[in-house]
C-alpha cells in the first residue's frame, strides 16, 4: 500500500508541476497579440479587394452590351448570310492566274487608240476590282469576249 501512496505523491507533484506550467501558457495566450491585428487587417483588406474586383468585373460586362445594342441581330444575320465556300476555296486556288491572263489580253493599252478603247479599260478596271473573285473573272471574261475583239 506504501507503494501506492508513493505513486500518488509522486503523480501528484507531476500534476502540479504542469498545472503550474500550463498557467503561463494560458496568460500568454489571453493577452492581446500584434500578429493577429495584423491577420484581420490583410484579411479584412482580401475581402475589399474581393468585392471590388467582382464590382469591376460586373461593370465590365454591363457596358460591354451597352456599346453594341444590336449586337445580337448582328450576329443573327452573320449566321443567316450565305457564303459560297466553293467559290472561295476556287478563287484561292484559281482567281490569280486567270487574272494573270485576262490583264494581258484586256489590256487597255492593246487598244489604245481604237474605238475599243473606252470599253476596253472599264473592262480592266472591273478586272482590276475582282482580281479576287474567280466567278466575277469568269463573267468579266464572257463579257470581254463579246464585246472586245481578242486580237486587235
Amino acid at each position: 500500500m506504501q507503494i501506492l501512496e508513493d505513486f500518488y505523491q509522486i503523480n501528484m507533484e507531476t500534476l502540479d508541476s504542469i498545472n503550474s506550467n500550463i498557467k503561463p501558457v494560458v496568460e500568454i495566450t489571453n493577452q492581446p497579440n500584434s500578429y493577429t491585428f495584423w491577420v484581420l487587417i490583410i484579411s479584412l483588406a482580401l475581402v475589399l479587394l474581393t468585392v471590388l474586383g467582382l464590382y469591376l468585373f460586373h461593370m465590365r460586362n454591363k457596358n460591354r452590351n451597352k456599346l453594341d445594342p444590336n449586337l445580337s441581330e448582328t450576329i443573327k444575320e452573320a449566321k443567316n448570310n450565305s457564303i459560297d465556300m466553293g467559290n472561295i476555296i476556287i478563287s484561292i486556288n484559281n482567281a490569280p492566274e486567270l487574272y494573270k491572263k485576262l490583264s494581258k489580253m484586256y489590256h487597255p493599252d492593246k487598244y489604245a487608240g481604237t474605238d475599243y478603247e473606252e470599253i476596253a479599260n472599264n473592262i480592266f478596271q472591273a478586272i482590276n476590282a475582282k482580281r479576287r473573285d474567280y466567278n466575277s473573272l469568269l463573267k468579266i471574261q464572257q463579257l470581254a469576249e463579246e464585246k472586245l475583239p481578242s486580237k486587235v
